[in-house]
C-alpha cells in the first residue's frame, strides 16, 4: 500500500536522503550561472537564454567607474543583436518617493544616480518575463521588474522598484539580456541567473 502522508514530526531531515522520483506541483530558481566582473568592462550580457524558461531571475551587484550613473538595461533580439532604437522602451522607476518614467526611449532604466567611491554601487533583484513570447497581439510582450538599492555619490543609502519593457512598435521576441551604466564601464560586480519554474 502506497504511503500517502507523512507527519512532518516522524521524519529526521537531518539525514541523507536518496530519491529517483519526480516532485510534481514544486516550483522553484534554478541556478543557472553567475557572471563575475574584475576587470571593467563596458556591459553584462546573457545571450542564448534556454527557452526551457520563460522567466527568468538576476541577482545583481555592480560598481561602476564613473560617479553618478544609473543602471540601465536592453533586451537582446531573436538574432542576438541589442534592442536599442530611440523609441524602443517604456520604462517606470520610483527612488525614495521620486518618480522617473519615460515611454519612449532607447532602454530601461534600473535605477537612479548611484556613486562610485569607496562602499558605493548597485545591488538588486530583476524579474524578466517572456524569455519564449511569440508575436501575439493578445499577449503581452517581454518585461523586466524589480527592486533595488543603491549607495549614491553622497554615500547615501537610496532604493526603489522598476518596471519596463519593449513599446507596442518595438514588440519582438527575445534571446537575451543586457546590462550597462549610462556611463564608463562596469568596474567589478557579479550577476547571478536563476530559470523559474512553475508549480
Amino acid at each position: 500500500m502506497a504511503l500517502s502522508k507523512i507527519q512532518s514530526e516522524s521524519v529526521n531531515l537531518a539525514d541523507n536522503f536518496a530519491f529517483s522520483g519526480t516532485v510534481s506541483g514544486a516550483g522553484g530558481l534554478i541556478p543557472l550561472s553567475t557572471v563575475t566582473i574584475s576587470s571593467p568592462t563596458p556591459n553584462i550580457t546573457f545571450d542564448n537564454l534556454s527557452t526551457d524558461y520563460d522567466t527568468y531571475m538576476f541577482f545583481i551587484e555592480a560598481h561602476p567607474s564613473n560617479n553618478n550613473v544609473s543602471l540601465y538595461s536592453r533586451f537582446l533580439n531573436s538574432s542576438g543583436v541589442e534592442i536599442n532604437g530611440s523609441s524602443d522602451y517604456g520604462y517606470y522607476l520610483d527612488q525614495d518617493g521620486t518618480a522617473l518614467s519615460s515611454d519612449g526611449t532607447f532602454s530601461m532604466r534600473l535605477s537612479n544616480s548611484t556613486g562610485n567611491n569607496s562602499y558605493e554601487g548597485y545591488r538588486g533583484v530583476l524579474t524578466l518575463q517572456g524569455r519564449n513570447y511569440a508575436v501575439d497581439t493578445s499577449v503581452k510582450p517581454p518585461q523586466v521588474s524589480g527592486t533595488y538599492s543603491i549607495t549614491n555619490g553622497s554615500t547615501l543609502l537610496s532604493g526603489g522598484a522598476f518596471y519596463g519593457g519593449l513599446n507596442a512598435s518595438a514588440v519582438a521576441t527575445i534571446r537575451g539580456y543586457r546590462f550597462f551604466f549610462s556611463g564608463g564601464n562596469i568596474e567589478k560586480g557579479k550577476i547571478s541567473i536563476y530559470g523559474v519554474t512553475q508549480p
